[in-house]
């Protein structure tokens, strides 16, 4: 299990936070194997364009994940 997960607090209701569903859809290619190439590549934009993504916070969920240097690149690429 993962440590500091990005969660919001929303009514008294924990919820995973945007930051946590792009890194855990970018992170586990099984479980979200219908989210990769181009269709991942939709989602991390439209997140990017409609909401405000707090990039350190997510990177730094990857970073917890072994997966911030990845992130990173795919992100200015």
């Amino acid at each position: 299990m993962v440590s500091e997960v990005p969660l919001l607090n929303i009514e008294g209701v924990n919820t995973a936070s945007l930051e946590k569903m792009l890194v855990d859809v970018f992170c586990d290619k099984t479980l979200f194997s219908a989210h990769q190439g181009s269709e991942m590549r939709t989602i991390f934009k439209n997140a990017f364009n409609k909401y405000t993504v707090n990039r350190s916070g997510m990177l730094r969920y990857a970073d917890r994940r072994r997966k911030k240097e990845r992130l990173q690149k795919y992100l200015y690429l």
